[in-house]
């Protein structure tokens, strides 16, 4: 017999292996989790499932993800949001606090170089 998940995550990414590998490694952690590379989808599956955290993207096309998790929060004040980027400012990192985001991480991509201290 199983366990139960954890807890029930939706992944919206817009690059399909970055989507694909979060599904498989979260899952493997014991979570449910939904991956869709379209916003538009993202904003379907929060109408029609109960989820606890969106794990989004900021910059999709079509949709950002600070409107995404906007729009998510009108659908259900509970969920929890986090907006994930490679391309972090100042600026969005307010503006997805202010929208209600519980976290703003900064995405590394294999190759980057890291500050040593």
């Amino acid at each position: 017999m199983s366990e139960p998940h954890l807890g029930r995550i939706l992944v919206v990414e817009d690059e399909p292996d970055l989507a694909e590998s979060l599904q498989a490694n979260l899952s493997r952690c014991n979570y449910y989790v939904r991956a869709t590379t379209a916003p538009a989808e993202g904003l379907t599956l929060i109408n029609t499932r109960d989820f606890d955290l969106l794990l989004s993207d900021l910059m999709m096309p079509g949709m950002n993800g600070i409107e995404l998790l906007r729009q998510a929060l009108e659908i259900d004040p509970q969920l929890v949001g986090i907006i994930m980027t490679g391309q972090a400012t100042v600026q969005t990192a307010v503006e997805a606090m202010k929208t209600g985001a519980f976290d703003y991480l900064l995405r590394r991509r294999a190759g980057d170089n890291l500050p040593v201290n």
